[in-house]
């Protein structure tokens, strides 16, 4: 991530973050994978940087082979990994996190929180020993498909 150095009234130079970033987990097959495809194009068209974080072993970070979706790509598919993800992108590297329902198992919503300021998922996830204080959770709505909660 790089940054972009300002003075500041007090004659202090600081670092700023030259783009808003977020990042997509993906933990199912192709369909979910085209069903969070208009999440990623809002996110750009508000400019937002995005990384897909693919946690699937289906291979579907293939289908963004080619394209200018996704800006970043992380593959985790084992504890060690989640664990070095954790560690390289912890203190909020990203402005925000989508967990899909799928997705929202307690080991990727507890990395979530870790690396990003904001987590945003649509199934409701219950600890028994801990709350999350940046977990926010929207309510799917009755009668509409997951392409349109995309949205």
């Amino acid at each position: 991530m790089g940054g972009l150095y300002r003075f500041t009234k007090e004659n202090k130079l600081q670092k700023t973050k030259l783009h808003k970033t977020a990042a997509v987990f993906y933990s199912a097959g192709i369909g979910d994978a085209l069903l969070l495809t208009p999440l990623v194009k809002q996110l750009k068209k508000d400019g937002y940087r995005v990384t897909g974080i693919f946690t699937s072993p289906y291979h579907v970070h293939e289908l963004y082979e080619g394209t200018s979706l996704l800006d970043d790509k992380i593959t985790i598919l084992s504890k060690p990994k989640l664990v070095w993800f954790v560690t390289r992108y912890s203190l909020n590297k990203f402005d925000r996190i989508y967990v899909n329902y799928f997705a929202a198992n307690k080991s990727n919503i507890l990395a979530a929180s870790k690396t990003s300021k904001k987590v945003i998922t649509n199934r409701e996830v219950k600890f028994k020993s801990s709350t999350i204080p940046n977990l926010r959770y929207i309510n799917p709505h009755e009668n509409r498909s997951d392409a349109e909660h995309n949205l």
